[in-house]
């Protein structure tokens, strides 16, 4: 099998990591928002009142060394993350190099730091 046929076939999600990040909602008013888990192409976002399923986010995300992402995302879940509260599934849409570069050294720090 070729890599394009490979790459097709593929049905794995990218690695998911648990976090306990706070998450703005860009021009919205209120409580902030805490991720759950996090991977490159998206996120749990633990909320008493998720928004519906195909809504639009613009999301800012504070990493641990001080690095704030701006992020697009649209909701595609609704219902109770791996812990079981109640939140929504957001994944991350027109992720720019600089974004993604940085949400997978993010990943990739958590996975070792849990394989050790």
């Amino acid at each position: 099998m070729g890599a394009s046929a490979a790459a097709a076939v593929r049905t794995t999600r990218a690695p998911r990591v648990p976090v306990t990040l706070v998450v703005a909602r860009r021009g919205a008013r209120g409580e902030p928002l805490r991720a759950e888990d996090l991977s490159t192409s998206g996120l749990f976002l633990c909320c008493e009142e998720p928004y519906t399923v195909g809504t639009a986010l613009d999301l800012a995300v504070g990493l641990p060394w001080g690095e704030r992402l701006q992020l697009e995302g649209r909701v595609v879940r609704v219902g109770p993350g791996a812990s079981g509260h109640v939140g929504m599934g957001v994944m991350f849409v027109r992720l720019d190099a600089a974004a993604e570069a940085a949400l997978g050294r993010f990943v990739e720090q958590r996975l070792a730091a849990v394989a050790c």
